[in-house]
C-alpha cells in the first residue's frame, strides 16, 4: 500500500458535499484544520494545509501536525493492518492545491478528431477566402501523398465555421467548397456542430438534390431555386454524418489517449462524453484507450434516437457500475439547435426575423426515452436551449416521479428529503443541457425536481458575434443566467461542450471560468453584469456539482473517502488577475492517487 502525506500546501475543501444549490439548505460536514487568515473571502470552501492519500482516494486532511500525529496512531495501524506501507512525503512549499476539473458535457471523441482535422476558428482561418485555401491546400496534401480523387472514400473535414468570425457573416456554401475542392467530398462542421456545410460530391454521395425532402427535425438549406445550397441543419446534418468513413479502432484509441494527456494538462480528471452525432458505438473505444494509458474517469452517454428502434440494444448492469473508470451514464437527447446557429426554439422571434428556430424531438421519441432510462437505471440528458425548447422538457420531466440512476438501487429511498421541493439524493435522474434562456417557471420546476442542468458561459464569450446579430445586446444579456438559476435552487454544473464552442482552445476549463465570472466576451462586450458568480462558486461547479450531475459522487472534491483527483496549480487563482486566469496550468495532476502529470 502506498501512502503519501502532503503538507506544506494550500489545499481547496469545500465545506458541504452535497450539491451546492445557492440558497437551499445544506448538510455541513466537519472542517478539520483551517489554517490560513484569508478564509473569511471564502463562503463555500476553506483550505488545510495537509491530506494524506492512501492508494487511490484521500484518507485524511487536516494540519501538519495533526496528521504527522495520525500516522502515529492506532487508527493508521488499523487502516493498512498487516501491510507494509510504501510512505513517502511530499513538501508542497506553501502551492495551491484542488480539485481537478470535471467536465459534465464534452464530446472527446469528436475533439479528439479535431486534433487532424482543419480548424475553421481565428487564428487559423479568418475568412471564407481563407477557409478555401485551407480545403485547397488540404486537398493538394491528399494528392501528393497518393490519394487519387474517389479512391479510399477520403474526406476532407472541418470543425469550427463560425460566420460571426469572418467578414462575408455567413456559412461557405457548395459553391465556396467545390472551388476549392471538386473532387473529394468535404463537410465542414459549424462550432455549435447542429450545422454542416458540404460541397457537391458530399451531397452527391448522401442522395441529396433538389427532390430531397427535409428530415422531421431538420431543414436541408436551399437557393432561391429550390437547389440545395450545401448547409444542412440540425437533424439534416445526419445524411452525411452517417455516411462519413470511420477510423479503425485501433487510430480511434491513439487519438482519445492523445486527447487524454491534452485535457491532464488542463487540470481536466473526469468527463462526461455526451454523445456521437451518428450511431458509432465508442463505448469500447475508451476501454482500450484505458488499457493505452488513458487516465481521466469517463462517464458515457448514447444519443437515443440512433438506438430506439434496436430491441436488442441493451446496457449490462456491469457497465454501469459508477466506480470503474469507464461508465455508462445514460441516453442524450436533442431537442433543438442553437442560438449562434439561430435554430434553438424559442418563443420570441429572432432579432429582425419572424423565425423562432426548430424543434428537433418529437414527443415519442421522448416517451421512448424516458421510459428505458426510468426501467435501466440510467439518466436521461436533453439538449435545450431555446424558451419553449426548456418549457417543453422541463414540464414533461416534472410529471415524472425521480427514479434511481444507481445499478444497486436498495438505499433510494434513504436519500430522500422529506421536503418535496428539495431532493438530497446525489445523482440526479434527468438533466437538461446549456439552459440558455429558461423561463421562471421552469427554474422553479427544475429545482423543484432535481433536474440538473449543465451550462456553458463560454457559448457567449466566443460567439458574441453570432449571439448579437441574433438576439441583440439586451436579450443577450439575459442568457445562461446562471446567477438565477444558483439563487432559486437549481442544482448546476459548468461545462465546455468541447469541441462545439468558436475557441481555439475549447477544452480550458479557464476560459469558461473567465466567462462566468466577467461576463465579458473576449472582446470586452458587456454579456449581463447580473448574471455574475464568484470565481470560488464557478471552480465549485466545475469540480464537485460537475462531478456528482456526470454520475461521479465520490469525486470532484478534495474530501476524506473521495478519489484522490486533484491539481497542484502554477499560481493562487484567487491572487490571479481575473483577465488573466485562463494562464493558470496545472504543475503536478492526480487521478486516483496516481501522479499523471
Amino acid at each position: 500500500m502506498k501512502i503519501t502525506l502532503f503538507y506544506n500546501a494550500k489545499i481547496l475543501v469545500y465545506k458541504d458535499l452535497l450539491p451546492y444549490r445557492g440558497n437551499m439548505t445544506r448538510v455541513s460536514v466537519e472542517m478539520p484544520g483551517r489554517c490560513f487568515a484569508d478564509e473569511s473571502c471564502l463562503s463555500h470552501s476553506y483550505f488545510v494545509d495537509s491530506m494524506i492519500v492512501a492508494d487511490q482516494k484521500i484518507l485524511k486532511l487536516g494540519t501538519e501536525k495533526s496528521l504527522r500525529m495520525f500516522l502515529k496512531s492506532d487508527d493508521i495501524k488499523s487502516y493498512i493492518k498487516s501491510e507494509k506501507p510504501d510512505y513517502c512525503e511530499i513538501n508542497l512549499a506553501g502551492q495551491f492545491v484542488m480539485p481537478g476539473f470535471v467536465d459534465c458535457h464534452e464530446h472527446p471523441i469528436l475533439l479528439s478528431h479535431c486534433l487532424e482535422e482543419i480548424s475553421c476558428l481565428p487564428p487559423d482561418v479568418t475568412s471564407i477566402e481563407e477557409l478555401k485555401s485551407r480545403v485547397a491546400e488540404e486537398r493538394e496534401r491528399l494528392i501528393a501523398n497518393g490519394v487519387r480523387p474517389g479512391e479510399n472514400d477520403k474526406w476532407i473535414i472541418g470543425w469550427g465555421c463560425d460566420e460571426g468570425k469572418y467578414p462575408e457573416k455567413r456559412l461557405p456554401t457548395r459553391g465556396d467548397l467545390d472551388e476549392a475542392c471538386p473532387d473529394f467530398p468535404v463537410t465542414l462542421v459549424r462550432t455549435c456542430e447542429h450545422i454542416r456545410c458540404c460541397n457537391s460530391l458530399a451531397l452527391k454521395m448522401a442522395g441529396v438534390d433538389e427532390n430531397t425532402e427535409n428530415p422531421d427535425g431538420g431543414e436541408i438549406g436551399r437557393d432561391e431555386k429550390g437547389i440545395p445550397n450545401g448547409i444542412l441543419y440540425e437533424n439534416a446534418r445526419n445524411l452525411i454524418a452517417e455516411i462519413l468513413p470511420h477510423s479503425d479502432r485501433e487510430h480511434e484509441v491513439m487519438l482519445i489517449k492523445k486527447l487524454g494527456d491534452m485535457l491532464t494538462r488542463h487540470g481536466v480528471t473526469s468527463v462526461c462524453e455526451m454523445g456521437n452525432l451518428s450511431s458509432k458505438d465508442n463505448h469500447f473505444i475508451y476501454y482500450d484507450a484505458v488499457k493505452k494509458g488513458l487516465k481521466q474517469n469517463i462517464s458515457l452517454f448514447y444519443m437515443w434516437e440512433f438506438y430506439k428502434d434496436k430491441p436488442e440494444f441493451e446496457i449490462k448492469e456491469e457497465h454501469k457500475y459508477l466506480e470503474q473508470q469507464v461508465h455508462v451514464a445514460g441516453f442524450k437527447l436533442i431537442g433543438d439547435g442553437s442560438f449562434s446557429g439561430h435554430t434553438a426554439w424559442t418563443d420570441i422571434p429572432y432579432l429582425g426575423t419572424e423565425e423562432y428556430g426548430i424543434s428537433t424531438c418529437s414527443d415519442e421519441l421522448l416517451d421512448s426515452a424516458i421510459d428505458f432510462c426510468r426501467k435501466n437505471n440510467l439518466q436521461i440528458s436533453i439538449h435545450a436551449m431555446g424558451r419553449r425548447a426548456i418549457d417543453r422538457f422541463v414540464e414533461r420531466l416534472y410529471k415524472e416521479e425521480p427514479w434511481s440512476v444507481e445499478p444497486n438501487a436498495e438505499n433510494f429511498n434513504k436519500l430522500r428529503s422529506n421536503d418535496s421541493t428539495f431532493s438530497t439524493w446525489e445523482i440526479p435522474h434527468a438533466r437538461i443541457e446549456h439552459v440558455t434562456e429558461p423561463s421562471e417557471r421552469a427554474i422553479k420546476m427544475a429545482a423543484e425536481r432535481g433536474i440538473a442542468i449543465a451550462t456553458q458561459p463560454i457559448f457567449i464569450f466566443s460567439e458574441i458575434e453570432s449571439y448579437q446579430k441574433n438576439l441583440g445586446d439586451a436579450r443577450l444579456k439575459t442568457t445562461y443566467p446562471i446567477r438565477r438559476l444558483i439563487d432559486r435552487g437549481c442544482f448546476v454544473g459548468l461545462s465546455t461542450d468541447a469541441p462545439a464552442t468558436a475557441w481555439s482552445d475549447p477544452a480550458n476549463p479557464w476560459v469558461n471560468i473567465k466567462a462566468a465570472v466577467t461576463r465579458k466576451a473576449y472582446n470586452g462586450v458587456d454579456t449581463g453584469q447580473k448574471h455574475r458568480i464568484s470565481l470560488e462558486e464557478a471552480i465549485l461547479l466545475y469540480t464537485k456539482n460537475s462531478a456528482i450531475i456526470a454520475g461521479l459522487p465520490n469525486r470532484g472534491c478534495i474530501a476524506e473517502g473521495y478519489y484522490a483527483d486533484f491539481q497542484i496549480l502554477n499560481e493562487n487563482p484567487f491572487e490571479k488577475d481575473i483577465e488573466k486566469i485562463e494562464e493558470l496550468m496545472p504543475e503536478k495532476v492526480y487521478i486516483s492517487g496516481e501522479e499523471v502529470l
